[in-house]
């Protein structure tokens, strides 16, 4: 795939996502500005917690399709769908279930519970339209996505801006969200039957099989995810519901950021892996898109830095003046974080289990310490360069790692012909 194919595909996936992202950032701006900091803190716990549960479900089942599955079987579409849905449905019951009793015991009221419950539907409704455009992805149906997320973002500004006007209850605004994620999952699955997929039945134990085939990247997903969202949880248990929400504030663009990683590493991956085991060739690819990320993002996170303090409080109102300061801090580390999405992906195409289950795991435990120690210290200004240094940490581990003399051939190669 040409560079320039490469960068159209990204402009569809990244650019349909941000759009989503842009009108889910215009949703904090109406909760902060309507039902104050408190509410945007209990609404950035309740969906930090559904965000990991579901993550954890979800096993890796979307990197299995694109990847693996899809890929390697592609005359056998109909049957992989079917079974990465039925593995999808197990995997996500017991999340589920503890996900509503989270929300009926832990949320105080019977209004944050009910947006408790709105938020685990649209968390959980989420990863089935993902795993709709991560199929998309496999069978090259990209160009598609950005339109599916266009429809999305219409809608939910459409709605925010009624909500907003008319000064409209909360629970209202997580109900049109929800609508909003209906709408995607209906327009992917829509597009997937137009390009013929047609899910075929297949044996309960070829999908968990194909679940246990996900594990290892599953884990590691699911700990990435873990990793920006240990922030917002260490901080709900220590600090109160205002302080949560005046650093979610400015978490939540970093959280966007963490998507990018994501969605680039998807059309990153099958080139990786078309790649091979290539040393010059992967090492030529990886240094040329590094370059990339930082020339691009560099002078953009440097702009914020300057800029934050004086923007953020303007859109939020002055009770998030000090949210302005914390995202200046943290776009020190966007370009790390989208450079660590790129070699996650160089690893995963290597099968270099070892490496990236240990550097994520490693960097989950540091996000802990971290967060401890210097929000003891240094309050939630400590919290917010915790993160750049571990962003920081975590790049120069795979850096280290990648420089190594490579053995990476005789690994792939074995990891090939094992799940051959």
């Amino acid at each position: 795939m040409s560079i320039k194919r490469t960068f159209a595909n990204l402009s569809s996936v990244i650019g349909g996502e941000a759009l989503v992202r842009l009108a889910s950032f215009f949703s904090l701006i109406v909760i902060a500005r309507l039902y104050g900091p408190a509410t945007l803190g209990y609404y950035a716990a309740v969906l930090a917690t559904a965000t990991i549960a579901t993550q954890l479900a979800d096993n890796g089942l979307q990197a299995a399709t694109a990847v693996t599955e899809i890929g390697r079987n592609p005359d056998s579409i109909d049957r992989t769908v079917y079974r990465l849905y039925a593995a999808k449905v197990m995997l996500i019951i017991p999340a589920l279930l503890g996900l509503i009793t989270f929300s009926h015991y832990c949320l105080p009221g019977r209004t944050l519970t009910v947006i408790g419950g709105l938020v685990i539907a649209k968390a959980v409704l989420q990863q089935f339209a993902q795993l709709n455009l991560a199929i998309l992805k496999a069978i090259d149906r990209m160009r598609s996505i950005g339109w599916i997320q266009a429809a999305h973002f219409l809608f939910l500004v459409s709605g925010i801006s009624v909500v907003y006007v008319k000064s409209l209850p909360v629970y209202v605004l997580f109900v049109w969200l929800l609508g909003g994620q209906i709408l995607e999952f209906v327009l992917s699955g829509r597009k997937l039957w137009l390009s013929g997929i047609r899910p075929m039945p297949s044996r309960i134990r070829e999908c968990l099989r194909l679940a246990k085939r996900s594990t290892p990247v599953g884990i590691t997903y699911a700990v990435a995810n873990l990793i920006p969202r240990i922030d917002i949880l260490v901080l709900s248990v220590i600090s109160s519901g205002i302080v949560v929400g005046r650093f979610a504030a400015a978490h939540m663009l970093l959280t966007f950021l963490y998507a990018v990683a994501w969605m680039s590493g998807s059309v990153w991956l099958p080139e990786l892996v078309r790649i091979g085991t290539g040393y010059r060739q992967n090492r030529r690819f990886v240094n040329k898109w590094i370059t990339v990320i930082f020339a691009g993002s560099a002078p953009c996170a440097l702009a914020l830095l300057l800029l934050a303090p004086h923007v953020v409080p303007a859109l939020y109102g002055p009770a998030f003046t000090e949210t302005g300061k914390l995202l200046g801090i943290l776009s020190l580390s966007f370009p790390f974080v989208i450079a660590n999405g790129l070699l996650l992906n160089r690893a995963i195409a290597l099968s270099e289990t070892s490496v990236f289950v240990g550097i994520y795991c490693g960097s989950a435990a540091s996000a802990l310490i971290l967060d401890l120690v210097l929000l003891q210290f240094f309050g939630i200004s400590g919290l917010a360069s915790g993160i750049v240094l571990r962003e920081i940490l975590m790049f120069s581990a795979f850096q280290v790692l990648r420089y190594r003399q490579p053995q990476f051939s005789t690994l792939a190669t074995t990891a090939s012909a094992a799940s051959d």
